[in-house]
């Protein structure tokens, strides 16, 4: 069923599978540092590898900073539409869990 795939990234480097997202974590004060740097948050998408990478995590990460002085339109687009679409396929799977039921 289409509607209830999830998203998945490619790796490079001899990961010869795509990678389902399985949860996205956000944390205010980065919980990483880069180049000695702690940034104001840290976005990161997780995902789940498979068939010969089944149970192994790869974690994507995207640091925030929070210096500007005003909202950014383009990531609060972004935002709005990544929600829309996590709403939408939990929906789909969730009706379709409901009518596959016992």
């Amino acid at each position: 069923d289409t509607k209830c795939i999830r998203p998945t990234i490619d790796l490079p480097n001899g990961y010869p599978f795509r990678w389902h997202a399985h949860f996205v974590e956000v944390h205010l004060r980065a919980e990483h540092v880069l180049d000695g740097r702690r940034y104001d948050g840290e976005l990161q998408m997780n995902h789940l590898g498979q068939q010969d990478q089944k149970r192994e995590l790869s974690t994507v990460s995207v640091m925030l900073d929070a210096s500007g002085w005003q909202d950014d339109p383009k990531l609060q687009q972004y935002i709005d539409e990544w929600q829309a679409l996590s709403d939408r396929i939990k929906d789909d799977c969730a009706k379709r869990e409901l009518s596959v039921g016992p």
